[in-house]
């Protein structure tokens, strides 16, 4: 009992602090507008913007990865992203990016951006963390390595899973509330992370936290050469692509809890034996 009650404070504590950070990190990001950007490209000072959210989420990987530690490399990475979704949080919409004459190409490239630093992040966790126990891959030669199959071919066939939260954001983004485009990012993560674990169930899914990121950043790409015309324009007539309203810090956080929660899920249906020093990789649980 009193071991169930200090993991779920370490949770907390952990969320709290790596939101704290995220929300700090929010303060560089700010535009000529008055306001923090939509895009990190698109403030003020973007070369300091850049490197400030990267060290941010390279701390809230450390975070993570201390709650991982108490716990395992899931709950650690669903920490992270809570993290980095509360930057995105403070951070403007796609409504935003339209009146503030920004590229629309601009979303695509930093929604890939970030999802490549949230690789890094989850290297971050895991690496503190450990892997996970119950889809650490039995190799009597010793020859995975310190890394435990995480960047073998099947892990990296994996990322074609994010292909999935390009459907579950469409499904989920009507308006430009920062709500729904989280909660799209979320949903698809979840996917993500229950179809990559069911298709390798014993490969350490720290590239699969950037599936989604990669994923809709390439959909976005091809969304924004839909868009005829000027963007405010088509914003105020709903004739923009429904994927361009999550922000690329959006997809990344919503992308890593999700995940988190998904590998987790997949659980259910691999009824996976885990060894007794395990803690399983359901994200709010023991």
């Amino acid at each position: 009992m009193l071991s169930a009650l200090f993991r779920y404070a370490v949770i907390i504590v952990g969320l709290v602090a790596a939101g704290v950070i995220g929300g700090q990190a929010a303060a560089a990001t700010w535009s000529v507008r008055g306001m923090s950007a939509p895009l990190v490209l698109a403030s003020e000072r973007p070369f300091v913007a850049l490197v400030s959210v990267f060290a941010a989420m390279v701390a809230i990987g450390v975070v993570g990865g201390i709650a991982g530690r108490l716990s395992n490399a899931a709950v650690g990475m669903f920490v992270a992203g809570a993290g980095v979704a509360a930057l995105a949080m403070r951070t403007g919409t796609i409504m935003d990016v339209v009146f503030g004459a920004t590229a629309l190409n601009r979303i695509g490239a930093e929604t890939i951006l970030w999802g490549a630093v949230t690789i890094v992040m989850a290297m971050v966790v895991f690496r503190i963390a450990g892997p996970l126990q119950d889809m650490r891959p039995e190799d009597p030669r010793g020859t995975i390595g310190p890394w435990h199959g995480a960047f073998t071919r099947p892990a990296w066939a994996g990322l074609v899973t994010g292909a999935i939260a390009i459907l579950a954001c469409w499904f989920m983004l009507r308006t430009d509330m920062k709500g729904q485009a989280i909660a799209g990012a979320v949903l698809g993560g979840m996917l993500c992370g229950l179809l990559g674990r069911l298709w390798h169930p014993h490969v350490q899914p720290v590239l699969l936290f950037g599936a989604p990121s990669l994923a809709l950043g390439i959909a976005q790409f091809v969304a924004t050469g839909a868009v005829k015309g000027p963007a405010d324009s088509s914003f105020v007539t709903g004739q923009l692509p429904r994927l361009l309203g999550a922000m690329p810090l959006d997809i990344a956080g919503g992308g890593a809890m999700g995940v988190a929660m998904g590998l987790g899920w997949a659980k259910s249906f691999l009824h996976v034996a885990e060894p007794a020093t395990s803690e399983g990789t359901v994200p709010t649980s023991g």
